[in-house]
């Protein structure tokens, strides 16, 4: 009996321990092995386990007693008060003295003992602590989604972009965040030049990367392909914490030429082609960077398309990916519709695609 009993003291000083902050694992280990070792002169092994624990509580509730809220306080003080009285009641009961005995009556028929007086109590307290705690982790939760909403409406603003500059091009973009916010991006420069991206990484770290590489180009006047990505990889050194930043840019010249440069992101479709262009190593990765150029043809009715890795790596229930063949397949299609099958087929990252036709 009394090794069940004690079994359930060593539980519960375990409980207290971890309800308190204690998360040292040796002295978990110096409880159950002071337990265990007192096991042949019974009752001592309940006194030094309720004894430690007892003394670790009350140190715990010493130190932070300015920082912890009222609620747990009282939580730690009702703890403390039963181990206690339970350490008293064992030494009396070691020792041939009688326990100490006090019993709460309610009206002439009811009698709460103190033990079942200190456990209503104890579980009172941590219902009130459990709900406390509830409330303001589910606060937190709303504020948290609150940010996250701004975030997302600023990143759709930063992302609307103004059409380019030719009229005989129509520009249509969709972005599908695996998260409420994401790390690619799409932005027109001068009306000209159209640079598709993706930040390593998904969720709010990746969005101010973005925030980053989107005031970096604001009020750039450089419109080669090459050169803008060069001070893209310029300003992005040392800010993306061991990350890096795909990006292709895009010049759409009078003449009906596009001329292109890469930074390790996927190669853009020319009607359901990929067009060779060279990739460098993306972007914040190393600096000194140069990146070569390529010019091709774009004539009327053509179809050009930029995805981003979320299209390509999406994956089924199966793990099977959506690829690069069905990529290419679908690239002279609508980009809301290209994000529509990746994101049906299992999207597991961020989701872009820009095209652009030609129709003078």
């Amino acid at each position: 009996m009394i090794l069940w009993i004690g079994f359930l003291y060593l539980t519960f000083a375990l409980f207290a321990m971890v309800a308190v902050g204690i998360r040292s694992k040796w002295l978990y280990g110096l409880l159950a092995a002071v337990w265990a070792a007192a096991l042949p002169m019974r009752f001592l092994g309940n006194i030094w386990v309720l004894g430690l624990s007892s003394a670790l509580v009350a140190y715990r509730l010493w130190r932070d007693w300015a920082t912890v809220s009222p609620e747990e306080r009282v939580f730690r003080m009702v703890m403390l008060a039963g181990a206690v009285d339970s350490v008293a009641n064992w030494i009396a009961i070691f020792m041939g003295l009688p326990p100490t005995q006090i019993s709460l009556h309610i009206g002439e028929c009811y009698r709460i003992g103190q033990s079942n007086l200190f456990w209503c109590l104890l579980a009172l307290t941590l219902l009130i602590l459990l709900f406390r705690r509830g409330a303001r982790e589910r606060h937190e939760r709303e504020r948290l989604a609150g940010e996250l909403a701004a975030a997302s409406a600023i990143q759709r603003l930063l992302l609307a972009q103004p059409a380019l500059v030719d009229r005989g091009l129509s520009l249509e973009a969709t972005y599908l965040p695996a998260q409420e916010v994401g790390g690619d991006f799409y932005l027109v420069i001068g009306g000209e030049v159209l640079l598709a991206g993706d930040v390593s990484g998904k969720g709010l770290r990746a969005a101010m990367v973005v925030s980053l590489v989107a005031g970096a180009l604001r009020e750039r006047t450089e419109r080669d392909p090459g050169e803008l990505l060069r001070l893209l990889n310029r300003t992005l050194q040392g800010q993306t914490e061991g990350g890096f930043v795909t990006c292709c840019a895009i010049r759409f010249e009078p003449a009906g030429r596009l001329r292109l440069a890469n930074a390790g992101h996927l190669a853009p479709y020319l009607d359901g082609c990929e067009i060779p262009v060279p990739s460098g190593l993306p972007l914040g990765i190393a600096a000194g960077m140069a990146y070569e150029k390529s010019v091709v043809a774009f004539p009327v009715g053509a179809t050009l398309a930029v995805v981003s890795d979320g299209v390509v790596e999406a994956s089924n229930s199966k793990r099977e990916l959506f690829g690069f063949d069905r990529t290419r397949e679908i690239s002279t299609k609508p980009p809301a519709e290209i994000a529509a099958a990746a994101r049906a087929w299992g999207q597991n990252d961020d989701i872009t695609v820009v095209t652009v036709r030609r129709r003078t």
